[in-house]
């Protein structure tokens, strides 16, 4: 898949955990391994910075926030970082 559809993925992600109702049960690890998935296909072999300042804001919001979602559940590494 090219970078474009894993950043399409990304925010419809985004979007699903933002109009759950919050009764709704996501499967965690499912959307702990596509999150590392869309980060190690749309940065690639970029560095974190390089990332972070090539990326539309709409794309990086939708990713911190998922970020951030997957937080609650456990520790995750810096953001953007894949370990």
């Amino acid at each position: 898949m090219r970078p474009e559809s894993f950043r399409q993925l990304c925010i419809h992600m985004h979007n699903k955990l933002e109009q759950a109702s919050g009764s709704e049960d996501f499967p965690i690890e499912l959307i702990k391994n596509i999150y590392f998935l869309i980060i190690k296909s749309v940065r690639g072999a970029k560095t974190n910075q390089q990332f972070h300042g090539a990326e539309s804001p709409q794309f990086l919001q939708a990713l911190y926030n998922t970020y951030k979602y997957l937080r609650t559940f456990g520790p995750m590494p810096h953001f953007g970082k894949l370990s």
